[in-house]
């Protein structure tokens, strides 16, 4: 769950603003101008993490995995001997 949240925390931090104003106004909407007190606290804040981590699983699967998958194909992987396999490293200031 932990790994699914990081995954998604890119998501979380640009859509939770707007998945907010978007439960606010369902609120608003279905209960009137009346929004106070702690049913409807316990709502917003329900609603809202539902929506934010809905729009950010969204954004993780349509926006953000074709990016990586761009990444990986553009990566650059030394290899063969000047990749300097199998050659130990030298420590600093060590001489020869």
């Amino acid at each position: 769950m932990f790994i699914f949240l990081g995954n998604i925390s890119y998501g979380v931090y640009m859509t939770h603003e707007m998945a907010i104003g978007v439960v606010i106004q369902a609120l608003i909407r279905a209960g009137g101008t009346r929004f106070a007190g702690a049913p409807a606290d316990a709502a917003l804040y329900a609603g809202s993490l539902i929506v934010t981590v809905a729009a950010a699983t969204i954004v993780y699967h349509a926006v953000e995995l074709p990016f990586l998958r761009i990444k990986r194909r553009l990566a650059v992987v030394p290899t063969g001997p000047s990749a300097g396999a199998g050659e130990p490293r030298k420590r600093r200031g060590a001489k020869g």
